[in-house]
Order: structure tokens, then C-alpha cells, then sequence
């Protein structure tokens, strides 16, 4: 209670107590209630999704084994890497002392079968968090604990189990009661709101589509075999070339052809970013311009250029709820 005036006063020096009273605080209390009363699932698409993925996963495994020409335990360090030490000695690489994620993708940039592993080892990272939101099932419903405060993207997170954060599994959506579809990541509500706020018209007609598909991506020599979409919004949350390489598993130099191509083709919705994210940097904060409400992001007006970066990250992905 002695804290409540000190709080209240700096909502209202920031302008946002309407948006705490109106939008923070009956969140809260929607989150209360589906905490107590359960969210339910539909166990049967959950099991069918699982299968799909273990099938995927046993195919690329049985992929890779035939490339190495001898069956090994991918899920064991020490297989893995004396496997990868003879392949990578044999091209000419100073094969690492130990084999982590990130050198995984770095090498499979250019090494197919390390491609194929990594593609491997994220298979199995979905169906463990699969395995873990069954494991939590309890006569057809879930009891997570909600979390608004774990994303600085102002996501809603959860725990015991994670539920929103699986990537590249928006199949998982289906599986639960409708009053929680819009806290999960929605790559074409997304996209749908920057076609919007940007009025780039080659977006807006993309998105207005039937196919919704940027034929432009589709035929592209270099995008064809992508996910078009999450590639799209991977740039336009600002994500350095390094990282892009290492998600989508390509070198550098077609990571840099690839976004020279796009923000040529979607000049009004580059355009409409950096303007975005130069007001955010100056004031502080992102601002939706649909609705009105406000974001404070530490590290904003940060002089460490990362923190800077990265707080311009969750700016845009807070904008976009992806």
C-alpha cells in the first residue's frame, strides 16, 4: 500500500495508466481465471503432431547414418563428435574440442550433413517441449503459471509447461481451447498488422492474396526452399545477418543478398521500420499506432550498441506480437 501512490505516480508521469487499468490489470485477472479453471487441450492432436514430428526426426537420423556409412547414437557428445571430427578433418577443418549448437550451425552453412543434423537435433528439441505440455495434460485440461513479465517483447509466457514458445510448431495452436489462440506466435496476425501500419502496398497485396505467397519469394533462387514468411519476419525484427545465417542455415554473403533483395522489393515497410525504430531510440519506448498503447524497453537509449540493438528488437517484436 505505501507503494502504490509511488507506482501510480510514475504510470502517470509515462501516460500510461489508462492502458495499466484497461489492458494490464484485466489480463491479469484473464490469466488468474484460466489458471484456476484450466485450459483444455484436445490430447489426441497433440499425440498426432508428436508423430509427425518423431517420424520426421527418424527419417533425417536414418538420412544422416547412411551419409556417415555406420549407424551412431546422434543423441550422444561423444558419437557425434568423434563422427563430425572425421568428417570435418577429411574437408580440411580444425575440428573443435567440443561440438556445441551454435558450431553445429555455423558448419552446416556449408556441410550439408551437419545441416541435416542440426535440422535433427531441433526435431527433437520440439518434441520434448511437446512431451512436455502431454506430460502436464490432467483429465483434458492444463494448469500453467503465467508469466508477463519473463519477455521484455511483452509476450505472454508461461511455465509448468511452456506452451508459446515452441518455434516452427504453429500446428500446436489447434490443439488448445480458443480463449488462449491469441497469446500463441502468429506469423500471418503479423504480418496482417504490419501490412497495415506500413501501408507498403506490395505487402498489402501479397497479404491480400488468396495464396497469400510472394510469388517474388516463391521463385527467388535463394528463398524458394525457405520458410517465406518467417524469413520475412526475421528481417524485420532487425535480426543480425549472423544469426539469420545460423537459423536458416546458410553462409553470410546469401544471407546479405537475400535482405538487399527484400528491402528493395518492401521499400515502404523498411522504410516505415527504421522511422519506427529511430522514434522508439528517442523517446524511449515503442508506440502502436493502431491503438495507441506504449512499451517501455530498458536499453533503448543505451550508449552499449548490443543492448541497444537487442532492446530495438523487442520493440518491433512487441509491435508485431511475434
Amino acid at each position: 500500500m505505501r507503494l502504490y501512490p509511488i507506482l501510480l505516480d510514475q504510470l502517470k508521469e509515462k501516460t500510461i495508466t489508462e492502458q495499466f487499468s484497461n489492458h494490464t490489470m484485466p489480463l491479469v485477472q484473464c490469466l488468474g481465471n484460466l489458471e484456476f479453471q484450466g485450459i483444455s487441450v484436445d490430447s489426441g492432436q497433440i499425440d498426432v503432431i508428436r508423430r509427425s514430428l518423431a517420424e520426421k526426426a527418424s527419417r533425417l537420423k536414418d538420412n544422416i547414418c547412411k551419409k556417415v556409412g555406420k549407424a551412431f547414437d546422434i543423441e550422444s557428445e561423444k558419437d557425434l563428435s568423434e563422427v563430425l571430427r572425421e568428417a570435418l578433418v577429411l574437408r580440411g577443418y580444425i575440428a573443435p574440442r567440443r561440438i556445441t549448437m551454435s558450431i553445429l550451425e555455423q558448419l552446416a552453412t556449408s556441410e550439408p550433413m551437419v545441416r541435416w543434423i542440426v535440422e535433427y537435433k531441433r526435431l527433437r528439441n520440439r518434441i520434448m517441449g511437446v512431451d512436455s505440455i502431454s506430460a502436464a495434460v490432467s483429465d483434458g485440461k492444463i494448469y500453467p503459471l503465467f508469466n508477463q513479465i519473463r519477455s521484455r517483447a511483452g509476450l505472454v509466457a508461461t511455465t509448468g509447461p511452456s506452451l508459446f514458445d515452441i518455434d516452427s510448431l504453429p500446428a500446436l495452436r489447434s490443439c488448445f481451447d480458443i480463449s488462449v489462440y491469441d497469446y500463441f506466435k502468429d506469423r500471418q496476425r503479423s504480418l496482417d498488422t504490419l501490412a497495415k501500419m506500413t501501408q507498403d502496398t506490395i505487402l498489402q497485396s501479397v497479404r491480400t492474396s488468396e495464396s497469400k505467397v510472394d510469388t517474388f519469394m516463391a521463385k527467388h533462387p535463394l528463398m524458394k526452399d525457405f520458410d517465406h514468411d518467417e524469413l520475412l519476419l526475421s528481417l524485420v525484427r532487425g535480426q543480425s545477418e549472423s544469426k539469420l545465417s545460423k537459423q536458416f542455415l546458410v553462409d553470410r554473403f546469401t544471407v546479405r543478398t537475400i535482405k538487399r533483395d527484400l528491402e528493395t522489393r518492401y521499400q515502404a515497410l523498411f522504410r516505415w521500420l527504421n522511422n519506427y525504430r529511430r522514434m522508439a531510440q528517442a523517446k524511449g519506448y515503442g508506440i502502436n499506432p493502431i491503438d495507441g498503447k506504449r512499451k517501455y524497453i530498458d536499453g533503448l537509449k543505451s550508449s552499449d550498441i548490443a543492448r541497444k540493438e537487442q532492446a530495438l528488437e523487442h520493440a518491433v517484436r512487441w509491435l508485431i506480437r511475434y
